[in-house]
């Protein structure tokens, strides 16, 4: 199956339009080295890249205007429309989501490349992580040129955080005793960075049953349950779809007890400050609220009595401030859960998102592999609605269940051509007995 994948996408047209997808990726996607540019421009510096490879694409017939294209189309035309509409944002709202709205119609060749720049880029960052923690460790960090640069959200201004840029690469250092710094690639936190590994090793293990370890040593170093998640319903997928249930779990349970007896171990005053970390919010509300009173309470937690307070006002609202969200958002608030989402954009743009995941994973790949991609997507939906306003999260979607497409159509292929080998084998086979025969 991999030889096939490789021959595929063997065009320059797809390399040349899948390069420029990825630059424009590369700007959206939030990158450390863009946070010079504000978001508004970052779209507009993108966006000329994807609309001159889709002309490219074009006059090759490299379109595909198929019904799942057209609903994946409609998908995202109501997210722009919203947008507009709702939030009065008449020309942010289209620019963001053309360039989407034309990769959905790319031949598949050309998102299969778009992919593997995608990982090259993640793998890239996975590994230069691994180095800096290195670095870290033996304290010869601060040896490099590096820019201190202020919050980038109102989360890292009331945490504490510092970021510390190398050019391509950001690290973060936290509020704490612990002299940490937690690994974040080209994101501003290390729960993003997480979110990409997570995502890019389900989709190599469940597909290609490519383990790379870099990816797990890499989504440990980023101190985010985000990625163990991920982590878990790979395995878990991959045992049910091997029908080997036992062994995956048993490593599971392994290592998750070994970290977890490893925690024990440690000095009380370590644990407080690992956890804190982790949770990305105050340990003490953080803590106890998910003790005593489960997920809710935990949410609760990381958002804080503001959030929490300003959601229930909202709640209160016209309802057609409840259908739409709010023109502003309060100023100082750290909410991004769900109810951000709710509060950004109504009960309407909730709706949106939510269906947009059911169509960018179930409704493209009907099968179990689906299914796992959206639970997934709901995972982070449940604690980071936000990233579903950027173009960047459906695109990687995309991304990932174009090549699953595509190794099962290559495997059909090959499947296909074994049987008709065979099958001419056994004709020569019938030809030769008749001649003995004769």
């Amino acid at each position: 199956m991999q030889f096939v994948y490789m021959e595929r996408i063997d065009n320059q047209t797809d390399k040349l339009a899948a390069l420029c997808g990825m630059i424009w990726y590369v700007f959206i996607i939030d990158a450390c080295f863009t946070w010079f540019f504000t978001w508004d421009v970052r779209y507009f510096i993108g966006a000329p890249f994807v609309f001159y490879a889709t002309i490219l694409l074009s006059r090759e017939q490299g379109l595909v205007f198929s019904d799942l294209r057209h609903k994946m189309f409609v998908a995202l035309l109501l997210l722009t429309i919203f947008g507009v509409i709702g939030k009065f944002e008449i020309f942010v709202s289209p620019i963001r989501y053309a360039p989407l709205m034309c990769i959905v119609f790319w031949r598949e060749s050309a998102l299969i490349q778009m992919y593997e720049y995608f990982k090259k880029f993640i793998l890239f960052y996975a590994v230069l992580s691994i180095i800096v923690e290195i670095l870290v460790l033996t304290k010869t960090w601060t040896m490099l040129p590096y820019k201190i640069l202020p919050p980038q959200d109102n989360v890292q201004e009331q945490l504490g955080y510092v970021n510390y840029f190398f050019g391509l690469y950001n690290i973060q250092s936290v509020d704490t005793s612990l002299d940490f710094y937690r690994a974040c690639g080209p994101g501003r936190e290390g729960g993003h960075f997480a979110i990409y590994l997570g995502f890019l090793y389900f989709s190599e293990t469940a597909i290609f049953n490519k383990r790379y370890l870099i990816l797990i040593i890499c989504g440990i170093l980023t101190l985010s349950p985000n990625f163990l998640f991920a982590l878990i319903i790979t395995e878990g997928y991959c045992a049910i779809k091997e029908k080997r249930i036992f062994k995956p779990l048993l490593m599971i349970f392994a290592f998750v007890a070994t970290v977890i007896f490893a925690f024990i171990l440690s000095p009380q005053d370590v644990q407080v400050e690992i956890v804190r970390v982790i949770l990305e919010r105050s340990l003490e509300s953080n803590y106890e609220n998910m003790e005593s009173d489960g997920l809710m309470a935990f949410l609760d937690g990381r958002t804080g009595g503001y959030g929490v307070q300003h959601f229930n006002m909202f709640l209160k609202k016209d309802f057609y401030t409840q259908l739409v969200g709010l023109d502003e958002m309060p100023k100082g608030n750290v909410m991004s859960d769900y109810r951000y989402m709710i509060m950004q954009r109504g009960f309407i743009g909730a709706f949106l998102s939510l269906w947009c995941i059911y169509v960018f994973s179930i409704k493209i790949e009907k099968s179990f592999f689906g299914f796992c991609l959206m639970v997934m997507a709901l995972l982070v939906f449940i604690h980071r609605s936000w990233m579903f306003f950027q173009v960047y999260w459906w695109t990687t979607m995309l991304l990932i269940v174009t090549v699953k497409q595509f190794a099962i159509e290559s495997q059909e292929t090959c499947q296909e051509s074994l049987e008709y080998q065979e099958f001419q084998e056994y004709q020569e086979f019938q030809e030769s007995q008749e001649c003995q025969e004769h």
